[in-house]
C-alpha cells in the first residue's frame, strides 16, 4: 500500500516488543532487537489509525512468535472510510479486487 503524500503520521510505543526494543519472546537470543521497531522501541504510524484487528493490538500473530502480518507488528494500521457493500471494488481482470487495498472486496458486510 502507498503512502498518501499529505498523510500525517505519529509515533506511538512498539505493540510486538511492548516499548523494550527487544523481542518479546527471547528469540534467538533474550538480546535480541525487536523485528516490528529494530530496537528503537518506537514505531511511526498513520495519525489516523485503529487497533489491528488481525492481532488485537498484540503486534503478534495469533498463538505463533511472529509479528502480525496485517499491522507488521504495530498493532495499529490505518483506518479506512467508512464504505457500503462492493464500493470501491474491480471486478473486471482477477476477480473483485478492493482498489484502495489490492485485496479481495468483502462483501458479507459493511466495512467500519
Amino acid at each position: 500500500m502507498e503512502k498518501e503524500k499529505n498523510e500525517k503520521s505519529v509515533v506511538i510505543r512498539c505493540a510486538y516488543c511492548k516499548g523494550t526494543g527487544l523481542d518479546r519472546f527471547g528469540v534467538p537470543s533474550k538480546l535480541s532487537t525487536c523485528q516490528a521497531c529494530s530496537g528503537r522501541k518506537e514505531v511511526s504510524v498513520p495519525q489516523i489509525h485503529e487497533t489491528c484487528l488481525g492481532c488485537s493490538g498484540t503486534g503478534t500473530y495469533p498463538h505463533h512468535r511472529l509479528t502480525c502480518s496485517v499491522c507488521g507488528g504495530k498493532g495499529v494500521v490505518r483506518k479506512l472510510p467508512k464504505r457500503k457493500l462492493g464500493e470501491g471494488c474491480l471486478t473486471e481482470n482477477a476477480g473483485p479486487l478492493d482498489m484502495e487495498t489490492g485485496l479481495p472486496c468483502i462483501d458479507a458486510y459493511e466495512l467500519s
